[in-house]
């Protein structure tokens, strides 16, 4: 991480490390850090700036495409995406429309790394037009095959003679045919659910099946629970509610293990964090991964089911300012 910070104080303006709880708070609860910071002409490249909902800065576009999110990704929504994506065999996605997925994997590794070279670069960097021609052809492609799929799913909804349900990118459509989004939005809201949703997913599997391989005695629990629950039958979710030895290890392993550190933010405004003052403009990076790992959980530095038994305490602020005060804390 010590590019990317290094890059950050390089590009103008103060930064600041967060990993108090409180403070972590304070800053998602507050109407003075919407503000994503990056690079605007790199945002513009990947298609970002002001679109979809990771580092969306028009905040009333944002709230609005996030309804779409939170219906598609919590309580009744989510049930009914994970059963669109499991009946969504064949190649289909959650799009349920065929696609070539070979190739979409090839075009959404080449977004991926246009995003990590453009995402801070300062403006400097693209006035080397060979340089950007190259990224901007790469985030392209990918944009162009969601235009295509997006506008294959509207073909195959129109076609229908009866719509039995909607799903995530159905009701994005629909809100576009009441003027509500634009083509564009909906093309990077589907682009960034299809590329955001598996990317954390697989990871979050991945650390999941190494700690199980690395604690065996849970394993061990996991699976006598599922047995004296359920049995030999199918999980079903009405059962989940009642498998509390792995939702602890759910949690556990995504404290110890996060898909995402940190959180970015910029401040509107001056404002003040438990005691410490913030100007106008300071980049603030919230670490979740250590405030994850502080005296707020009874074994932090351990993978440990306790740790979701019992919660305490605090932790700290501490402040970046320059590039030597990074590099002595890097």
């Amino acid at each position: 991480h010590f590019k990317t910070l290094k890059q950050l104080v390089n590009n103008g303006g103060s930064l600041q490390m967060i990993f108090s709880s409180s403070a972590v708070y304070h800053v998602l609860k507050s109407n003075n850090y919407t503000g994503r910071f990056a690079s605007k002409k790199g945002l513009q490249c990947i298609g970002m700036f002001e679109q979809g909902i990771i580092f969306n800065s028009n905040i009333a576009l944002w709230k609005k495409v996030r309804t779409y999110f939170t219906k598609a990704l919590t309580g009744p929504g989510l049930q009914k995406s994970v059963d669109v994506c499991v009946s969504a065999t064949n190649k289909q996605l959650f799009l349920r429309i065929p696609l070539n997925e070979k190739d979409l994997l090839i075009k959404i590794h080449r977004y991926f790394s246009t995003w990590q070279a453009v995402l801070i670069q300062p403006d400097v960097f693209f006035r080397l037009n060979f340089v950007y021609k190259k990224y901007h052809l790469a985030a392209k492609e990918l944009q162009d095959e969601m235009g295509k799929l997006v506008e294959q799913k509207r073909q195959a909804i129109n076609n229908m003679e009866k719509l039995d349900e909607t799903d995530f990118t159905t009701e994005l459509i629909f809100a576009q045919n009441h003027d509500e989004l634009s083509a564009d939005d909906v093309r990077q809201c589907v682009l960034e659910m299809v590329i955001a949703a598996p990317d954390t997913l697989s990871i979050s599997l991945f650390f999941m099946l190494l700690l199980l391989k690395q604690n065996s005695a849970v394993e061990e629990q996991i699976v006598q629970e599922i047995q004296s629950q359920i049995g030999k039958r199918d999980v079903e979710s009405a059962d989940l509610q009642n498998l509390n030895v792995l939702e602890r290890f759910i949690k556990e392993s995504l404290r110890f293990h996060p898909v995402v550190d940190f959180i970015m933010r910029r401040a509107l405004e001056d404002d003040y964090i438990d005691g410490y003052r913030v100007a106008k403009g300071t980049n603030l990076i919230l670490n979740i991964g250590r405030m994850h790992k502080s005296e707020f959980f009874q074994k932090p530095n351990e993978f440990n089911l306790e740790n979701f038994e019992n919660t305490v305490s605090t932790g700290t602020i501490r402040h970046v300012r320059s590039n030597k005060t990074i590099q002595t804390w890097i």
